[in-house]
Parts: structure tokens; C-alpha cells; sequence
């Protein structure tokens, strides 16, 4: 039903080492490393074994969480 492949796991790997250690320099852009960690290993379950569908899938949650965030609310909804 679900499968990982090879690809995916390391993708995600690679990510997440990077992460980690961006976090561990206390640079300040680690966060979105994360972010983009969580969001490729959701694509790597939620998509067949092969990198293409898990690139396009990791990029478009990324891409969502980073316009979500990004977004600003109009003061009256802000509560300020």
C-alpha cells in the first residue's frame, strides 16, 4: 500500500542532517530546514516509491507553508 524508496529516505536524510545542524550553528534560517523536513517526509509517505512524485509533492508543501506563513492578516483580524 505505502511504500518508501531508497531515494526518498535519503532525500529526506539529507534534509534532515542539514537541519540539524544548521540548528545545532544557531543559524538563523533553520527553521524553514525544518519545515522543508516535515514536508518531504509527508510527501515520502503520501506519494508512491519514486523521487519525481516525492520532489514535486516536497516542493509544493513547501511552497504552501512558506506563502502561508508569509501571508499578512488585516489588523481587525490580528486582534491589535
Amino acid at each position: 500500500m505505502f511504500s518508501i524508496g531508497v531515494l526518498e529516505v535519503l532525500l529526506t536524510s539529507a534534509i534532515a542532517i542539514s537541519a540539524a545542524l544548521f540548528c545545532w550553528r544557531g543559524i538563523p534560517g533553520a527553521r524553514w530546514l525544518v519545515a522543508a523536513t516535515a514536508c518531504f517526509a509527508a510527501a515520502s509517505v503520501l506519494t508512491p516509491a519514486d523521487i519525481a512524485t516525492t520532489l514535486l509533492f516536497g516542493v509544493a508543501f513547501v511552497s504552501s507553508f512558506y506563502l502561508g506563513t508569509k501571508q499578512r492578516t488585516p489588523r481587525s483580524m490580528a486582534g491589535v
